[in-house]
Formats: C-alpha cells, structure tokens, sequence
C-alpha cells in the first residue's frame, strides 16, 4: 500500500516470474521476462494433440520448387488429402508438418 494523504491505495500484486524487482519510485529497477525467456524456459510443447509421440511426426516439403517436381496440384483439395494421407502411410506417421519456404 502506499499513502495519499490521508488515503491508502492498495497496489496490485503481481507475480514473481513476471517482474522481479519493483520500486513505485524507481522505474530502473523494474526487470520484466521478456517473451523470448518465456519461451526458452518450455519443452516438450505440443500444440496438436499431447498424446502423439514426437516419432510419429514427419515433415514434409511444401515449397514450390518440391511441388512442382512432384507435380503436385495444391489447388485441388482431393489430391493435395491424397498426398498428405499418403505421406503420412509411406512414413508410419500421424502427424505431417512442413512449411512453404
């Protein structure tokens, strides 16, 4: 709490891992996790399904110059479902991933 006068203002708590050091006076003090130590401090996130075991995940290569080697229609919905269902049977997987890079 702090004083106004004759009035109290209660401050809100705040915890610990999020600022560390706190001064109402002295803002240098003030030490803040950044989102990159948020996330350095994670393992083992899923963000599927927390039951599949990373082993049955493969990735796949969804590229242009892949696909086009392939050729590999991603507009039509029915081949692009034939082939991923078919990559993930091919490598005894659940889970594809990849990226368009």
């Amino acid at each position: 709490m702090i004083g106004c006068g004759s009035s109290e203002i209660k401050l809100p708590s705040f915890p610990q891992n999020i600022i560390t050091t706190f001064s109402i006076f002295d803002f240098q003090k003030v030490k803040m996790t950044t989102f990159k130590d948020i996330l350095q401090n994670q393992t083992a996130v899923k963000v599927i399904d927390a039951s599949i075991d990373y082993r049955d995940y493969v990735a796949f290569d969804l590229s242009v110059q892949h696909t086009d080697e392939l050729n590999l229609d991603l507009i039509d919905a029915e081949k692009f479902e034939e082939f991923v269902e078919n990559h993930l049977s091919v490598n005894h997987a659940k889970v594809a991933f990849g990226g368009f890079l």
